[in-house]
């Protein structure tokens, strides 16, 4: 893997993609650019592997129950940003 250019995430852009475009592009016009921003990184948090071990391995949860509780997760930073 080539070394990132300057200023760019160390770990590539899939997830923030993936969470910008399907998921949150919706929502893009109702908040403003750095709300916007702040929600992306905060459902890359909650959705990514990092979660799922911390539910898995450190909680001894099932891989439903981590999924259940990072979709949960997700939903409430998004209804908080929202909410205004």
């Amino acid at each position: 893997m080539p070394c990132p250019a300057e200023g760019q995430p160390r770990r590539g852009y899939r997830r923030v993609r993936w969470i910008e475009k399907p998921a949150l592009e919706p929502l893009r016009n109702q908040l403003p650019p750095t709300e916007f921003e702040r929600l992306v990184s905060q459902v890359a948090l909650v959705v990514g592997w990092e979660a799922v071990i911390v539910f898995t391995d450190v909680r001894g949860l099932n891989p439903e129950s981590a999924r259940e509780l990072c979709t949960m997760a997700a939903r409430a930073l998004i209804e908080a940003a929202t909410r205004g």
